[in-house]
């Protein structure tokens, strides 16, 4: 956990620290500006010799520092006149910076949206020299002063980025839970909104990922380098695994999706977004079961993939509408339908 932000010895409140803390690290937010606001109009309030009129003040709780009953004035001992003046002065520097942040973040950045629809993929090429592919049923919105240090991107889904250098300004993504902070570099981020992580792969180059807004758990953030899988899961805990097979992460940008001891449930929701269909399990113990499976699903059909999938759990295919259900067992009459593992196993790599 960071180290408390204090002046002379003189630590400022836990609310503020937080506050100014999210805020410089890029968490923005009505709920987060009105803290910082009223924390500003609090210290102008003592700057001006007006006491707090009634607001929640700094908790002032350096050695010699006094403060009235109630939240009239402040007012310092003789022992702690220039211990008081190095908070004042840090408490003033917070105001104008805030006040500019605060202004700098009410306005509207005009944004791009750019989505994809279930068995479509996209390449972009943005502003700044940037190429991103995005992934099926995934949505983008990029800023319009990206480029500049001061936008994020807004990533609901998943997408592959290439990022062209940029000295000392950073590229920003953000899902719902976590941000990835680079300043070039080639990475993977993904977060479907039916997902309760975030997962960041880096295939070359140093991101600083975080979850937003900063947990108070002892890992909230870490640096990610060349072959690294990070994990930033709903309560905020950032998990690190090294020395990963980032192409098995990143295939899908060729069209092909590839699983390691992967559960059916995530394979059924990676099919349905892959060939823009509706497959549903019959009986919830089938998707627990885990495989290790490749699937070229540029060159398979929906039907030869679904084949050798229900093989592999001993399972067959019922079709009503546009709806399709894989349900436990194998009909006799459905024997010649199964195609032979062997020959499976070479044609789909498992």
């Amino acid at each position: 956990m960071s180290e408390p932000i204090e002046s002379n010895g003189a630590e400022l409140p836990v609310e503020l620290r937080e506050a100014v803390r999210e805020h410089l690290s890029g968490v923005r937010g009505p709920a987060r500006a009105i803290s910082l606001e009223s924390w500003y109009a609090a210290v102008e309030d003592v700057m001006r010799g007006e006491g707090f009129s009634g607001r929640q003040p700094p908790r002032l709780e350096a050695k010699g520092v006094r403060r009235s009953s109630g939240y009239g004035s402040v007012r310092y001992g003789r022992r702690s006149w220039a211990m008081g003046f190095g908070v004042a002065t840090l408490m003033i520097g917070l105001v104008t910076l805030g006040r500019h942040s605060l202004s700098h973040q009410n306005q509207t950045v005009p944004q791009q949206v750019v989505s994809t629809n279930v068995r479509e993929w996209k390449t972009l090429h943005l502003a700044d020299k940037t190429t991103v592919r995005l992934a099926p049923s995934s949505t983008l919105r990029v800023p319009s002063d990206i480029g500049t240090g001061q936008g994020a991107i807004e990533l609901d889904g998943e997408a592959y980025f290439e990022v062209h250098a940029h000295d000392d300004v950073p590229f920003i993504v953000r899902t719902h839970g976590a941000q990835a902070r680079v300043l070039g570099t080639r990475f993977a981020v993904r977060h479907y909104a039916d997902e309760r992580s975030t997962q960041l792969v880096v295939m070359d180059g140093k991101i600083s990922f975080s979850s937003v807004p900063p947990s108070r758990r002892a890992r909230s953030s870490a640096v990610l380098s060349s072959r690294m899988l990070g994990v930033v899961d709903d309560s905020g805990y950032v998990t690190v695994t090294p020395n990963i097979a980032v192409e098995d992460y990143t295939a899908w940008t060729h069209g092909t999706l590839v699983f390691r001891q992967t559960p059916v449930t995530n394979i059924v929701a990676e099919l349905n977004r892959a060939y823009g269909v509706d497959i549903k399990l019959a009986d919830s113990t089938l998707g627990r079961r885990e495989f290790t499976w490749t699937v070229p699903v540029d060159r398979v059909s929906l039907d030869g993939a679904l084949k050798v999938l229900t093989a592999l759990i001993h399972a067959h295919v019922t079709r009503s509408g546009s709806t399709i259900t894989i349900v436990p067992g194998t009909p006799a009459s459905r024997n010649a339908d199964v195609p032979n593992l062997s020959s499976s196993e070479s044609r789909y790599g498992l």
